[in-house]
């Protein structure tokens, strides 16, 4: 039976904390239900099946939707994926230089509705784009590859965050 005092999902991030500001963190997302679906772990060597290498790519892809994010080291295990994130302050729309020789000039035009419209995307934003990304990817394996079959959900719901401090 469901208790709200035993059952309801606390959110781990800092209340105080805004996510779109400067910083690096160190995210931990793992796989539902903790099913072994990245590759196995051999005379303790972490080998990555063809999952575990999608997730890799769908993870280099983040500073690609989001340019004012960077990577960091990350390791994929079998059923989690830890990463260190860098969310750098917002990159300038300025122009920089001069036009070619014979360029129009053309007038800076507003911004196009894409993977995020927010001027500084949030830590949530890049991992909630890597979830997605990965998560569709996987399907498409589960499809096409015979990729074993995840139940309800690819990732766990939420994901865990420690902010680096003293950068």
């Amino acid at each position: 039976m469901y208790d709200p005092d035993v059952h309801h999902r606390q959110s781990q991030r800092w209340r105080k904390r805004d996510y779109s500001s400067p910083g690096l963190y160190y995210v931990t997302i793992c796989v539902q239900d903790y099913r072994c679906l990245l590759g196995n772990v051999s005379a303790g060597i972490m080998n990555l099946n063809g999952a575990g290498l999608m997730v890799d790519a769908a993870w280099s892809e983040i500073p690609i939707r989001f340019p004012t994010v960077r990577l960091d080291e990350h390791t994929i295990m079998p059923n989690h994926f830890h990463g260190i994130i860098e969310v750098t302050p917002e990159q300038s729309t300025s122009d920089v230089g001069a036009p070619l020789v014979g360029a129009l000039k053309i007038p800076p035009q507003p911004p196009v509705a894409g993977p995020s419209t927010r001027p500084a995307p949030t830590l949530g934003d890049a991992v909630g784009a890597f979830k997605s990304l990965s998560t569709d990817e996987y399907v498409k394996g589960v499809n096409e590859l015979g990729w074993p079959r995840f139940r309800v959900r690819f990732w766990e719901r939420n994901y865990y965050d420690h902010v680096i401090r003293g950068q």
